[in-house]
């Protein structure tokens, strides 16, 4: 493995997060998995890729739960990529979900004895209109 050589310093910058203003970013929906959450829920987990001011893309892992606290921020993942008549229908999945753009609102999740980190609170329909070709 190459590695690029670094001071106690430098390696220290490279390792702290920089963290993402908090708010409304344009992200994309890159991988989904259903799985089964610590209680037993029904969940599914959803990587999203955000794009940073720069141009670099950072991913963040989502976990989308129909149970408590989690059914709206569902609820608002599924409009953002257009299935809301399947997630009423009651038949939503990993599938439905990759590819597809989507805003996201970006918080800070501030833990006690962990560096702070950004989580995605909500989600939107993306602002980037698809354009049809003329015929």
């Amino acid at each position: 493995m190459k590695t690029t050589p670094r001071s106690e310093t430098e390696a220290r910058k490279a390792a702290r997060p920089v963290l993402l203003r908090a708010g409304w970013h344009d992200g994309e929906f890159r991988e989904a998995a259903e799985r089964q959450s610590k209680r037993g829920n029904d969940m599914i987990e959803v990587v999203v890729a955000v794009r940073e001011g720069d141009g670099n893309e950072r991913e963040f892992r989502d976990y989308l739960t129909n149970a408590g606290m989690g059914a709206l921020k569902l609820r608002h993942a599924c409009m953002a990529v257009g299935v809301l008549d399947k997630y009423e229908a009651g038949e939503i999945g990993a599938a439905d979900f990759p590819g597809h753009a989507c805003r996201v609102k970006l918080g800070v999740e501030k833990k006690r004895g962990y560096a702070d980190r950004n989580v995605i609170e909500d989600y939107a329909a993306s602002s980037v209109v698809a354009l049809q070709a003329v015929s």
